[in-house]
C-alpha cells in the first residue's frame, strides 16, 4: 500500500514564491475577479450578445490560466478546448433543467468531476464531451454525498436510504421514498439508457463498490475525534479510490488492471485533499477522518507530508494511459494541480500546523493563505453573480 509507505518529511519542492511574487499574482487575481463583476453586471442580453460576453470570459480566464497559474499554450489549448468548454456548458444546463432548484455549489461540485471525467477521455482517446453517464454520475455523489454527510439526518433513515439504492443500483425497481431519492433513482435510470447491464457489467460493479464504500463510510460519524477501533485510513481511501475506478468504468465501459489501480490511487488521494480542506467543518461534525483523528494530539505537519508524497507517487503510475506527445501536457496539468490541491487544502487547516510549518508552506503558494481566506469569505456574498454567471456558462456554445 503506497500510503503506509510515504514518508512523512517534507516532499523536494520544485517551485517557491517570494511575498513580492504573492502579492503581484494576488493583484492579478482581483483584476480578474473584477471582470468577472462587470460580466455579471451587464443587463439582459440576446442570445449572441451573451455567447460573446461568455466568450470575453473565457479569453479572460485563459490568461488568467496562463499568468497566475503558470500553464503553458499546450496545457491552456486542453483546458480551453472547443470540446471541453463546450461540455461545461452543457452540464451547466443540463444540471439546471434536470433540477431547477439545485443549488449553485452543488453544480460546482459537480463539475469538478466532469472536467476529470473528460480528462479521462482525453487520456483514453476518447471524444471530449458531455455524456448521459458523466452527467448522471457527476450530479449524483453532491445528491448522495450531501444527504449521507447530513449530521440531521438519523443513521436509520440513511441506512433504509442505503437499502433502496443499493437495490435500484443492482437494477431493481424500487419505489423512492421521496423526492429526493426519486432525483437519485432517475441518474441511474440515465447511466442505464447508456451501458447495457449485460454487456458493461463492470459499469454497474463499479458503482456497487462506492456504494458499499459509502456505506462504510457511515461508521465515521458522530464520534466526536475518537476512532473507536474504525479503519479510518482504509475506509477513506475505499471511498475515495472507488470513486474515481467508476468515473473510468462509466466513460470507457472496460479498463485495464494498470488504469483501474491508477483511477483508485488518484481517487484516494482527492479524498485525502478534500479531508484536509474540511477539516474544520469535519471536527466540529464529529467526522472522522486522519486528519480529524490527529487533530488536537499532533500538529498536521507530517500528515500533510505524507499527502503530498502519496499524490506525486500515484502521478508515477499515470503512464498507464499511455506515453505520447498529445497526452504529456495533460499529465503535467495533474501532476502540478496534485500539490497545488493539496497546498490549498493546507492553508485551511493552519491552526493545526506548527508556526515554522506554515510559513514552509505558504511559500510554495502562489497566493498568501490570508488572501485566499479573505476572498473564500467574499464568495458568498456573491451568490446572485454566481447564479447569473451559470446562466452564462449554459449558453450554448458556437465552435
Amino acid at each position: 500500500m503506497i500510503w503506509r509507505v510515504c514518508p512523512s518529511h517534507p516532499p523536494v519542492w520544485t517551485r517557491s514564491f517570494t511575498p513580492a511574487e504573492q502579492q503581484q499574482r494576488e493583484a492579478g487575481l482581483e483584476q480578474f475577479i473584477t471582470k468577472i463583476d462587470e460580466v455579471n453586471q451587464l443587463p439582459a442580453t440576446t442570445g449572441a450578445e451573451s455567447r460573446m460576453a461568455r466568450q470575453r470570459f473565457f479569453a479572460n480566464l485563459r490568461e488568467m490560466a496562463g499568468s497566475l497559474l503558470g500553464f503553458d499554450r499546450q496545457q491552456l489549448d486542453i483546458i480551453f478546448s472547443p470540446a471541453a468548454t463546450q461540455s461545461a456548458a452543457d452540464f451547466v444546463a443540463q444540471a439546471r433543467k434536470f433540477d431547477p432548484a439545485i443549488d449553485p455549489k452543488d453544480i460546482y461540485q459537480a463539475a469538478r468531476n466532469v472536467w476529470a471525467m473528460n480528462g479521462l477521455q482525453y487520456f483514453m482517446g476518447l471524444e471530449v464531451k458531455l455524456t448521459p453517464s458523466i452527467l448522471a454520475y457527476s450530479l449524483l455523489y453532491p445528491y448522495t454525498d450531501n444527504y449521507l454527510d447530513d449530521p440531521a439526518v438519523s443513521v436509520i433513515v440513511k441506512s433504509k436510504f442505503n437499502e433502496r439504492f443499493g437495490r435500484r443500483i443492482n437494477g431493481e425497481r424500487v419505489h423512492a421514498a421521496n423526492n429526493y431519492e426519486q432525483k437519485i433513482f432517475a441518474l441511474i435510470g440515465m447511466i442505464e439508457q447508456q451501458w447495457d447491464r449485460r454487456k458493461y457489467p463492470q459499469v454497474y460493479e463499479s458503482l456497487i463498490a462506492i456504494h458499499l464504500a459509502q456505506i462504510k463510510s457511515l461508521a465515521l460519524l458522530h464520534h466526536n475525534g475518537t476512532a473507536q477501533n474504525v479503519d479510518v485510513t482504509g475506509i477513506s481511501l475505499e471511498k475515495g479510490g472507488t470513486s474515481v475506478v467508476a468515473d473510468g468504468y462509466l466513460i470507457a465501459g472496460n479498463l485495464t488492471r494498470e488504469q483501474q489501480e491508477f483511477m483508485f490511487g488518484y481517487g484516494a488521494f482527492l479524498q485525502f485533499v478534500d479531508d484536509l480542506q474540511d477539516v474544520n467543518d469535519d471536527k466540529q461534525a464529529g467526522l472522522l477522518t486522519i486528519f480529524t483523528q490527529e487533530n488536537g494530539h499532533t500538529p498536521l505537519d507530517e500528515l500533510i507530508n505524507k499527502t503530498l508524497h502519496f499524490g506525486i507517487r500515484v502521478m508515477e503510475f499515470i503512464d498507464c494511459f499511455g506515453a505520447n506527445g498529445k497526452t504529456e501536457p495533460m499529465k503535467k496539468i495533474l501532476s502540478n494541480t496534485a500539490v497545488a490541491l493539496t497546498v490549498d487544502a493546507a492553508g485551511r487547516a493552519l491552526r493545526y500546523t506548527t508556526p515554522a510549518y506554515r510559513d514552509m508552506l505558504e511559500s510554495r503558494s502562489p497566493y498568501r493563505f490570508s488572501f485566499l481566506e479573505n476572498r473564500r469569505k467574499n464568495i458568498g456574498s456573491r451568490s446572485a453573480s454566481l447564479m447569473k454567471l451559470l446562466d452564462l456558462f449554459a449558453e450554448p456554445v458556437t465552435v
